[in-house]
């Protein structure tokens, strides 16, 4: 098909778009770029995945700015990685992809205001089964704990397997994305159910009127970070390649970025490290760009943690022992003839033989490759949005602050030292006058004392027992230093002695993270503050999960019921 050209331009078909709103209030357009979605949509969710069987859907586009004057054959196999580039070639040569409603061949020069038209055959790839937690939901706002591996909204090659998608299908929840977290990251969504709410959400994104904490868990020993210190990253991210989504430190070009980095604790079996993560820009992949800056990636990250890809710095400094186009050929293979991989598989003999990638057949269908099921880990990326608040309004009432339970990547590192306190509250004697807890002190894997509740003599404490046991064994307590107590520290005694909580801040310095197992009902003591207490000193408060109904059952042991 010829372009046909005046003196004032390439000659373009109108196509008439009306502006109007749908149901919920959103603007939306009646044209002809609109997508066509198949009548029905077949879900299927075993005990790994959940999947979409294959379907017809017509994609639809109007020529982007960066697209124009670009030869189509050249935008189709450079642009977009869904499938192989032989497969645009046939589909251009047996007049299967439009513009303006008419085939064209593999010469045609995009112009502004084309219209382009290609419907194909669709494979979806499959998404983790992990269930869709709503956090929060009222008339105007949804707030979601978000799976790794399902993307917020249609893209790419996903369109049905995502959570606009799940929620509008399974929920009959029709709602907007308004803040968007990367495919693999789990975590907090925020989602409108009308363009009010939505508007109002993304002024105070803009403006930066909340505050984002995420969790990650990285390589190596993080640098400690005790007494309200914190590692920021100042650094301008850009877009390298966008078919392998490689984004870069680029001094030059990119776009400010600033993240601050505080430490939670170090596992020295795994050699990892679980830091809280601060974003105070909106980058893509900042925070996972930021940590590989450091020198301490995401242990899992598929694109910057890698040995093989980044070599034995793995990035740190921005500083790279392959050239990055090197990298994007080896990233160019991933899913096809290659398995992703990152520094957790190659250092814990995970198969990288296995995962998702062409199977070497065909679809009967549509001659589409067919691929591999992933691996497990492949659709886990250690990267959490763990909590937002928003603590900045005149008006205290309108404060809000939403947040999830941590991922078992996280707990993992942790629970076998709240299982060694709960044996420790399990050691109290029943009593309907106090609460039954235990106590355990670790640095670096090693436990340094434990403690329950009047383990010693008086009325004493389990925090209280096991810090005592280190004095007295005229031990020194380690940087880095963390505690793990069934039971929230108490910040008042009605004895008169000293809270836990004080007797914990005193050693500032060098314990970095209290774990809890629940918080302290009020049965005694009304509104504990110990959190605010810890977090002002600067020791990290982290509520581990699946650990609050044992110890609340032996906290109570020997109350009335």
């Amino acid at each position: 098909m010829e372009n046909t050209t005046t003196s004032n331009g390439p000659l373009k078909k109108k196509f008439k778009i009306e502006k109007k709103v749908d149901k919920q209030g959103f603007r939306t357009t009646s044209h002809k770029a609109t997508n066509q979605e198949p009548e029905k949509v077949i879900y299927t969710i075993d005990d790994k995945y959940r999947k979409v069987e294959p379907y017809f859907f017509t994609y639809k586009t109007y020529c982007k700015e960066r697209w124009r004057n670009t030869n189509i054959h050249e935008l189709l196999t450079t642009e977009f990685r869904a499938r192989k580039p032989e497969d645009y070639t046939r589909a251009l040569n047996e007049g299967k992809v439009l513009v303006n409603e008419k085939p064209v061949d593999k010469t045609y020069i995009i112009r502004n205001g084309d219209l382009l038209q290609h419907t194909t055959h669709t494979h979806e790839p499959k998404v983790s089964n992990k269930h869709i937690k709503i956090v929060h939901q009222d008339d105007d706002l949804i707030v979601i704990d978000k799976p790794s591996s399902i993307p917020a909204h249609p893209t790419g090659r996903y369109r049905f397997n995502t959570v606009t998608k799940i929620l509008e299908r399974e929920m009959n929840i029709l709602a907007h994305p308004i803040n968007r977290l990367d495919r693999l990251t789990s975590g907090l969504m925020f989602l409108s159910k009308n363009p009010k709410k939505a508007n109002e959400m993304r002024i105070s994104l803009f403006q930066r009127e909340f505050s984002k904490q995420y969790m990650a868990r990285v390589v190596g020993e993080f640098p400690l970070t005790l007494t309200n210190k914190s590692i920021i990253v100042d650094k301008p991210i850009a877009l390298y390649n966008p078919r392998v989504t490689l984004n870069i430190i680029d001094e030059q070009n990119g776009k400010p970025s600033q993240t601050e980095f505080k430490r939670i604790s170090y596992d020295k079996h795994s050699n990892t490290s679980i830091v809280l993560c601060k974003p105070l820009t909106g980058r893509t992949h900042q925070i996972r760009l930021h940590l590989q800056y450091l020198g301490h990636p995401i242990a899992n990250d598929p694109l910057y943690s890698s040995p093989k890809l980044w070599g034995s710095n793995l990035g740190k400094d921005a500083v790279y022992e392959r050239s990055l186009d090197e990298i994007c050929e080896s990233l160019e293979k991933v899913g096809k003839s290659a398995v992703s991989t990152n520094w957790w598989c190659e250092n814990n003999d995970i198969n990288e033989n296995e995962g998702e990638r062409f199977t070497g057949k065909l679809c009967d269908e549509c001659g589409a490759d067919l691929h591999e099921d992933p691996r497990m880990d492949e659709l886990e990326l250690w990267l959490h949005a763990y909590k937002y608040e928003s603590l900045k309004n005149e008006d205290p009432s309108k404060n809000w602050s939403y947040s999830t339970e941590l991922p078992d990547w996280c707990n993992n590192v942790h629970k076998d030292f709240m299982e060694l306190a709960l044996e420790e509250a399990d050691k109290c004697e029943a009593t309907d006058k106090a609460f039954n807890v235990g106590c355990v002190i670790v640095h670096n894997n090693d436990v340094l004392s434990v403690g329950y509740s009047r383990e010693l003599e008086g009325n004493t404490h389990a925090e209280q027992n096991a810090l005592q046991k280190i004095k007295e064994k005229r031990m020194t307590i380690p940087k880095g230093t963390d505690l793990y107590t069934t039971m929230e520290p108490c910040s008042e005694r009605l004895s008169g002695n000293v809270p836990c909580v004080d007797r914990i801040i005193e050693h500032k310095d060098k314990i970095e993270t209290v774990f809890i197992g629940c918080a302290e009902p009020q049965t005694f003591i009304q509104d504990n503050t110990s959190v605010k207490k810890l977090l002002d000193s600067g020791i990290n408060y982290v509520i581990l999960p699946g650990f609050k109904e044992r110890a609340e059952k032996i906290a109570f042991k020997g109350h009335q019921k």
